[in-house]
């Protein structure tokens, strides 16, 4: 696996923000061709990564919970991802974010709705340097892109 450190850079250079949420690490996670981001809790118009060319990743972590975030759109656009997954709960929960996500055609789990999001990536033994399997399950809901349910 590779890990990538996307925000916040590296140059010497940049301040770290006073709002803890615009230093929150975004990770790209890579295994077999196949791209995960963990976004932490990143509340930031100035992600620089967004400026580069986009990623796209079979699952992205909504960034600020699936709140209003002032990267997420740009976010979304950059990585075109697949699936969704929100880490909330009931509490400010934003459903025009998860409505728009689904009208875009991705795929979205909600772990206030779903219970612990899964994601398994799996070598294709028939394609040794290519793209490997990608699974999503949820623990609550029963949801599994294995059986075409998801």
């Amino acid at each position: 696996a590779e890990l990538t450190f996307l925000h916040p850079t590296r140059d010497e250079n940049s301040e770290t923000s006073p709002e803890s949420n615009s230093n929150s690490v975004v990770l790209a996670v890579e295994f077999c061709d196949r791209i995960i981001l963990l976004t932490g809790d990143l509340d930031n118009s100035d992600a620089a990564f967004l400026e580069t060319p986009p990623l796209k990743c079979d699952f992205v972590l909504a960034p600020h919970h699936g709140g209003h975030s002032a990267s997420a759109d740009r976010l979304y656009e950059w990585s075109d991802p697949t699936y969704v997954g929100v880490s909330g709960g009931s509490f400010l929960r934003n459903y025009a974010t998860e409505d728009a996500l689904r009208e875009q055609g991705r795929l979205v789990a909600h772990t206030f709705d779903d219970g612990d999001i899964q994601i398994r990536v799996e070598r294709d033994p028939a394609r040794p340097e290519g793209q490997g399997f990608f699974y999503v399950s949820t623990f609550k809901t029963k949801r599994s892109s294995l059986d075409g349910a998801f």
